[in-house]
């Protein structure tokens, strides 16, 4: 453990409301540009870090002295000077892309920028997604290999015909189960790539994907931009494990395949809870009990050899869900042994 702590923590202050006090007309302007881009590009909710700093994600950082802390992953700050960018300089593309941004100094460890006036937008943009991709995943020294697993299994993911079929298997079963209207607000939780959200896109008003691979959530945001999600989709990073549960709510929740991952169940569905608005539906899909088999090819994986069907039924009751009924939906295969895979549908009390 290090004897030097990092004086730069995140504060509880509402980022919109520390915006809406930016005394700089332009900087207030600009500020209000950035956060919009930071949310759009990372997935992740804004935090307030010390008094003045906007961070997006953060990651654990250990140095050979012993120093060890969390900072922020990227993230800006309105200043008086300058508006000062952190977490764009570090990734191999910022070299060339800096070379076409624009107008800029560059400080230890930040980027200065007048106004976003003085450069192009798009390439900040670039500056960004890299800036986050780079941090999260080679600077965090705090994701465990199960994490690495899913960034590095993301851009290939889709490209496994059973996962479309499976999802459309799944989306069959909840569509059967679940009386939607059409105007449901979805998100699904753990979503991936989103493969779940596209079968039911067509069932429901609006979707929000969440899910704490980075390498996921870029595969989702790029769906988002060619059109294979709906317009409007948008992408969380977000862990209920770890984090606070976001202030919007929503009439179903789908977590398909995700909670076997999870190790402090309870407290997972009681941010579903939290996040389904009342006589909202809750929808998740997951392994029976198995031997474990299932995830002897995953590094480091200490999840749940699949989940009881009893137990998830007592947990849903303490998290306040009623009207829980749980049926076959579909079966994985793996290397010839089948998996069978359940849905559990509950309401929000």
């Amino acid at each position: 453990m290090s004897g030097h702590e990092n004086k730069t923590k995140p504060t509880g202050t509402p980022v919109d409301e520390f915006i809406a006090h930016v005394e700089h007309a332009v900087r207030r302007a600009d500020a209000e540009v950035l956060d919009e881009m930071f949310r759009r590009v990372t997935g992740a909710e804004p935090q307030m870090w010390g008094p003045t700093m906007v961070g997006y994600g953060a990651y654990h950082y250990e140095y050979a002295s012993g120093h060890s802390g969390d900072a922020l992953a990227v993230g800006f700050s309105p200043r008086k000077a300058s508006l000062s960018l952190y977490g764009l300089t570090m990734q191999p593309e910022a070299a060339a892309l800096l070379e076409r941004l624009g107008k800029h100094r560059m400080g230890k460890g930040c980027l200065y920028v007048n106004t976003l006036k003085d450069v192009d937008v798009e390439v900040l943009e670039e500056l960004m997604r890299t800036g986050y991709r780079y941090v999260t995943q080679q600077l965090d020294q705090s994701r465990p290999p199960v994490h690495q697993h899913f960034d590095a299994a993301a851009a290939t993911w889709d490209q496994e015909p059973r996962k479309a079929e499976e999802a459309r298997l799944l989306a069959q079963s909840i569509t059967t189960a679940l009386p939607l209207t059409g105007a449901e607000r979805l998100l699904e939780y753990g979503a991936g790539t989103g493969l779940v959200s596209q079968a039911l896109a067509s069932h429901v008003a609006s979707v929000t994907l969440a899910d704490s691979s980075e390498g996921m959530r870029r595969a989702a945001q790029e769906k988002v931009s060619s059109g294979a999600l709906p317009a409007g989709t948008r992408v969380w990073d977000l862990d209920l494990e770890s984090g606070a549960v976001p202030a919007d709510r929503f009439d179903l929740l789908v977590a398909s395949l995700v909670l076997h991952h999870v190790q402090d169940i309870p407290r997972v569905l009681a941010g579903f809870h939290t996040l389904i608005d009342a006589g909202g539906h809750l929808a998740i899909a997951d392994l029976d009990t198995e031997d474990g088999s299932f995830h002897a090819h995953v590094p480091g994986f200490n999840g749940h050899s699949g989940i009881s069907r009893d137990q998830l039924t007592e947990w849903l009751d303490t998290a306040g869900f009623e009207d829980t009924t749980i049926r076959d939906s579909f079966e994985i295969d793996k290397e010839g042994t089948a998996f069978p895979v359940f849905l559990a549908t509950a309401r929000r009390r």
